[in-house]
């Protein structure tokens, strides 16, 4: 029993030790795999809910914009190293890395849009600010 409990604390902090020493399989325990999924799909999710109020804050308050931007920015890099290293220790089947990878893809793909018309109406703002100052 205590090896057992050792072993699930040491797959737990798996991405703290080197990839080479511990390798999580899909014969892993299925409640540590599917953390990791969650943990995923639910950084997958925050980043659309960021994106979100990003785009109704986009009008009215430019710094609560850029907040929820950059917030949806960093969950981005944290599911793509999350996901990468997932794939590399095989803590994850193949049917769950293809629908992650496709919701990754999708999220990473709106979000760039979505970023450069931001860029753009920020831009914008800031020369309207300006035009304002001067008159």
């Amino acid at each position: 029993m205590a090896e057992k409990k050792k072993e699930l604390h040491l797959l737990r902090h798996a991405e703290l030790f080197d990839d080479a020493l511990v390798t999580v399989s899909a014969h892993a325990p299925k409640k540590f795999r599917n953390n990791i999924v969650h943990d995923l799909q639910i950084t997958s999710e925050n980043i659309v809910k960021s994106i979100f109020w990003a785009n109704e804050y986009r009008q009215s308050d430019i710094q609560a914009c850029l907040k929820y931007t950059k917030q949806a920015e960093i969950n981005i890099r944290w599911m793509t190293r999350r996901l990468e290293r997932a794939r590399r220790m095989q803590c994850i089947t193949p049917v769950e890395e293809l629908d992650l990878g496709g919701q990754l893809a999708t999220v990473e793909e709106y979000f760039a849009g979505w970023s450069d018309s931001n860029k753009k109406l920020s831009e914008e703002l800031r020369q309207e600010e300006l035009r304002k100052k001067n008159l």
